[in-house]
């Protein structure tokens, strides 16, 4: 409490002190009082009524009869009663100057309290300025991420379709070269198969033919015409159109060489009959004299498949 008593007297502090507990201008405070104040007030008869000091000055004027003002003296006493209840209103002044700084105090308290808490929530405002921009920043981010995903998704789903689109072109793809394939093949072997009987069917009427030259039989005989030709059952014409070796006579000439089989044979039935020619002349002395015996179906058929054998097949062609 010492750190105040050197502004008890200071009339800012009692203008503080009216402005904090907004006393109105009107009413005063009473200051205390100075030692030598109350040395004038303590001197004896100064406030006695009807007692005159001792003095060496002229002797005063008679004293005239005292008559009353009613009007002063009721407001003398009015003045006297508001004294006193101001005196009773206010309260001492170096106990209100003590509450005065105290007041300070705890405003200036107050104050830098606030402050600081303004200064938290600054700081806690721009925290979350740059937290926001963050998140905002984030979610942009995210935004692209999910829009590359859905690119490499599509591009995905492309590919995969593009993918499939090729398998099932190249499945297709096969499945008709294999289709082409079947199909020359089947055509191949029905070439071959009305082919192969020609070709046997006129090896047949040459071996005849040779063997009835060999034999010493002659032109006019019943064996030289057609109807009298052996063929194997598996290569018999089905009429007498598709017989392969035919004349006007419808006698089997005596050279075969000269006279050659009606039915136009292909280049491969030519070579073929040519080479059957030269096993026959390779094998003339042994079988000078000798009827060839008849060739039964079973032969014929195992000839028939070593000739479908010894033919080629054409190989299989790129659709390409």
């Amino acid at each position: 409490m010492g750190r105040f008593k050197y502004l008890v007297d200071s009339e800012e502090a009692i203008e503080n002190f009216k402005a904090l507990y907004r006393i109105p201008l009107g009413v005063g405070i009473r200051r205390q009082r100075s030692t030598l104040q109350q040395l004038l007030e303590s001197q004896p008869g100064r406030d006695a009524p009807g007692k005159a000091t001792q003095t060496r000055l002229p002797a005063p004027p008679p004293i005239q009869p005292f008559r009353a003002n009613p009007t002063k003296h009721k407001r003398k006493r009015e003045d006297k009663g508001k004294e006193v209840v101001e005196a009773g209103k206010t309260q001492p002044p170096h106990e209100a100057i003590q509450a005065t700084f105290a007041a300070k105090e705890m405003v200036s308290y107050s104050n830098q309290r606030m402050k600081e808490e303004e200064g938290r929530r600054i700081a806690a405002m721009d925290a979350f300025h740059v937290a926001e921009k963050s998140n905002q920043e984030l979610k942009n981010k995210l935004q692209e991420e999910e829009k590359g995903r859905k690119s490499a998704t599509a591009a995905l789903h492309t590919m995969e379709k593009q993918a499939e689109g090729q398998r099932e072109a190249k499945k297709a793809k096969e499945e008709a070269e294999q289709h082409s394939y079947d199909i020359g093949r089947a055509e191949t072997e029905d070439a071959l198969r009305a082919e192969v009987p020609a070709v046997c069917r006129t090896y047949c009427a040459l071996v005849w033919d040779e063997a009835l030259n060999q034999a010493g039989v002659e032109a006019s005989s019943t064996l030289r015409k057609v109807e009298s030709v052996y063929y194997p059952q598996a290569i018999r014409p089905s009429s007498s159109k598709a017989n392969p070796v035919s004349s006007e006579s419808g006698e089997l000439p005596s050279n075969p060489s000269k006279t050659p089989p009606t039915a136009d044979p292909s280049p491969k039935e030519v070579e073929q009959a040519e080479g059957a020619i030269k096993l026959e002349d390779t094998s003339k002395e042994t079988t000078q004299g000798v009827a060839l015996p008849p060739v039964t179906p079973k032969e014929t058929h195992q000839n028939v498949e070593l000739v479908l054998a010894t033919l080629p097949i054409p190989p299989k062609d790129d659709p390409k």
